[in-house]
């Protein structure tokens, strides 16, 4: 975990004196053979990010003659470890609105609801199955639009409908 809070943001190598990271580490008293805390630390944090996490690292022994004295660590991205359904938010979070929703159901959203674009993209998902999966979603957000009236926050009270909906069409399925 200490490794992966290093590494993870950079994009440039890293380097560290052994001495610091057994005094950051609190191994001071541990694994007086360098290569032995290379082995017990190092390759044993790289093995776990290799297999569990996004980024990982390579490292190179850096000596001054025959003494290993520093590490440096070169991050890298491991694809096979990427949460697709995370990295899938990510991007929706930087794309346009109108690439899944069409403009007259953005507007609607924003015009009746007082939808901002963030609150949109969070929420774009169910937004989307609702325009693609009901017959006519303007018809229903403005019968939930009608409801909503007597609520506190009617753009939450909008979201929960579209949820119950969808909930009762995969029930139907």
């Amino acid at each position: 975990m200490r490794i992966y809070e290093i590494i993870v943001g950079q994009k440039t190598p890293i380097t560290f004196l052994i001495d610091d990271l057994r005094e950051k580490w609190c191994l001071l008293d541990k694994y007086k053979d360098t290569n032995d805390f290379l082995k017990r630390t190092i390759d044993k944090a790289k093995k776990e990010l290799d297999k569990t996490s996004p980024i990982s690292f390579t490292y190179k022994k850096n000596k001054r003659g025959n003494k290993i004295t520093s590490i440096t660590l070169f991050p890298k991205k491991i694809s096979g470890n990427i949460d697709e359904e995370l990295e899938k938010k990510k991007v929706m979070k930087k794309v346009s609105l109108s690439w899944d929703l069409k403009r007259e159901f953005i507007n609607y959203l924003k015009d009746k609801f007082e939808f901002e674009d963030a609150e949109i993209k969070r929420n774009i998902e169910d937004f989307s199955r609702l325009q693609n999966e009901h017959e006519d979603p303007l018809v229903f957000m403005n019968r939930v639009k009608g409801g909503s009236r007597l609520k506190s926050n009617p753009k939450g009270y909008l979201i929960k409908s579209i949820r119950g909906w969808l909930k009762e069409e995969v029930n139907d399925l």
